[in-house]
């Protein structure tokens, strides 16, 4: 992203082309307060809202992400740590498609935008589902007692 930004900087006669180039628009809707809000109209937290494919994943589950964060430093080096933690699917978006993608929601601001244009880590994600009554144990699970007749 930030090599967009250079390049539009540097070449401000193409920026007008540049942005309509794509047919791909991104709408975001004014609202009378500095929250983002997300697909299901509830507002976003940094950090800890994802976007995902709502015909692959359902919208609100929560789950538990693992990847790595890129942090930058005042000298604008970049340096990788781990990134562990509980997200919840709070939006969607017309460029993630299907099971294997999520965005997570950085926040506002410039650090914000700087962190998330270097953010394309592989990762694994982890959701939570509510187990049926009556399936069958996990493996390594011992079977529920069972309840005898009367």
């Amino acid at each position: 992203m930030q090599t967009i930004r250079d390049y539009i900087a540097a070449h401000p006669a193409e920026r007008d082309e540049i942005f309509h180039a794509n047919p791909s628009f991104i709408f975001f809707a004014w609202t009378e307060t500095p929250a983002v809000i997300g697909s299901l109209g509830t507002q976003l937290t940094a950090g800890r809202s994802v976007a995902a494919d709502h015909d692959y994943i359902p919208p609100g589950a929560l789950a538990f992400l693992i990847s790595r964060r890129p942090t930058v430093g005042r000298d604008n080096s970049v340096r990788w740590s781990p990134l562990h933690r509980f997200v919840v699917v709070q939006d969607s978006g017309s460029a993630i498609n299907g099971s294997g993608r999520v965005d997570l929601f950085w926040g506002t601001g410039p650090e914000a935008g700087a962190e998330a244009g270097l953010m394309k880590e592989d990762g694994e994600l982890y959701f939570f589902l509510a187990k049926e009554e009556g399936t069958a144990p996990l493996p390594g699970q011992s079977a529920p007692a069972q309840k005898k007749g009367s």
